[in-house]
């Protein structure tokens, strides 16, 4: 895929398009006044030759502006269409892998254990697929209880932690870099029973 042009350059080419549409613009203010104020029929004739070259260097900056903008619709177009295509190439394997796991577990090729350790390889293989593009767990087990972080499902009460700590996680959490993708599904800690703490 073309990189998007003019990205990086010592003068993006919308700007350098522009100031060449600017000063034609500027050229053929002044030749017009030029015309109005010469009364000489030869004169004259010249600067309408040259206000004639200006509009047409006028109208051909014009025309590089809309292709510009053209194929810069395009090149976004097509970033926005295939802006995943690396991430999916990197989970086809892992699909593979899921595929020959389940095929061997019909036929009866493989035993339990052996099963379960190659899913957890898979899933090992999808984490580390998916740290590439910044995307991580949300540490919740045991942690203070975090509303930007951490969804609660129910708080019970426990001996063995404080107040609004999180005991148990359902569902895992994930963030984007600095984005949260989803919260982490948790349960909470009420406090000691003997304390007051009830379960909602």
């Amino acid at each position: 895929m073309e990189k998007f042009k003019g990205k990086g350059s010592a003068q993006p080419e919308p700007d350098r398009i522009m100031e060449k549409k600017d000063d034609l613009e500027k050229e053929l203010s002044a030749k017009n006044e030029d015309a109005a104020q010469n009364s000489s029929p030869s004169s004259a004739e010249q600067v309408l030759a040259e206000l004639e070259q200006t509009r047409e260097r006028l109208l051909r900056t014009l025309a590089e502006m809309d292709n510009f903008k053209k194929r810069s619709q395009r090149e976004m177009e097509d970033f926005r269409k295939y802006a995943n295509e690396d991430l999916i190439k990197g989970l086809l394997p892992v699909i593979d892998n899921l595929e020959r796991a389940l095929e061997s577990a019909r036929k009866g090729q493989c035993d339990l254990g052996a099963l379960v350790e190659g899913v957890d390889l898979t899933a090992k293989e999808i984490s580390t697929l998916l740290g590439k593009y910044g995307v991580t767990c949300v540490d919740a087990l045991g942690k203070p209880f975090d509303p930007a972080y951490h969804q609660a499902l129910m708080q019970q009460p426990s001996d063995e932690h404080p107040e609004n700590t999180v005991i148990e996680e359902v569902q895992k959490g994930y963030t984007m870099k600095e984005r949260l993708l989803r919260p982490s599904l948790v349960c909470v800690s009420g406090g000691s029973p003997r304390d007051g703490g009830s379960e909602n």
